[in-house]
């Protein structure tokens, strides 16, 4: 809306399980693109410098924290200021990520191929 001067428009949100369809209509607010423009221009720069960006400061309650995809992540980088590298390395070395590795057993490794297909 903002970039082609539009003031009216209609966001149309169709329902997972029934496929039901429902219309809102939005009125162009420049406040709230100000303050989404302001917000993409310092994501942009931290993208740029390779730094990984400061949790939401209400995440604990925020409802797009609940569901979000990185917040086991999120929770141990903290909200300090750090770089990617960084992140990774507190990320590898947090026990919710550590890799299990399983040692084969010796009945696996020693066990003959079976003869026949099983099926």
């Amino acid at each position: 809306m903002h970039y082609f001067k539009i003031q009216n428009g209609i966001l149309l949100y169709e329902g997972k399980d029934g496929q039901e369809l429902r219309e809102f209509e939005i009125k162009y607010d420049p406040e709230r693109v100000k303050g989404l423009l302001q917000a993409l221009s310092k994501l942009k720069k931290e993208i740029e410098i390779d730094s990984v960006p400061l949790r939401l400061d209400d995440y604990l309650n925020n409802w797009q924290c609940r569901y979000c995809n990185f917040d086991e992540i999120c929770k141990i980088i903290s909200n300090e200021p750090t770089d990617w590298k960084k992140a990774k390395e507190k990320i590898k070395l947090s026990p919710a990520f550590k890799e299990e590795k399983k040692e084969p057993k010796i009945s696996e490794i020693n066990k003959e191929p079976e003869d026949e297909i099983p099926f």
